[in-house]
């Protein structure tokens, strides 16, 4: 990180940048203008791009300031699925554990955690 001129102000940020899987930075809107969208969703097979974002937003704080979780909730609601499972617990992001949990129910009353 040194030969590319990075200075962490922090030890541990250099073990959490390690533990990144997708880092979401765009140099000419992310970070001008503070504004971060979702433009693509990849689904597994089985899935469609609507109940991902449904899944992704049970996952997402409503009430926080993240960016991350308020463009998940941007693109869910511009895409509603009928049969969207319905939260009944959300515990924040948690950075001991690196995620965040919801339990939900489907429309068939099961119930699951993700």
């Amino acid at each position: 990180m040194a030969k590319l001129g990075v200075l962490p102000t922090r030890l541990s940020a250099v073990d959490e940048a390690a533990s990144i899987n997708v880092l979401c930075a765009d140099k000419t809107g992310t970070l001008t203008q503070n504004a971060l969208t979702v433009t693509v969703i990849r689904p597994m097979p089985g899935f469609d791009e609507a109940h991902v974002l449904a899944l992704a937003a049970l996952a997402s704080s409503d009430g926080g300031r993240d960016p991350v979780d308020g463009a998940i909730r941007v693109a869910a609601a511009n895409k509603p699925v009928s049969d969207a499972p319905h939260l009944i617990k959300f515990t924040a992001f948690d950075p001991a554990k690196k995620m965040s949990e919801a339990t939900a129910t489907d429309s068939t009353g099961a119930c699951s955690v993700s």
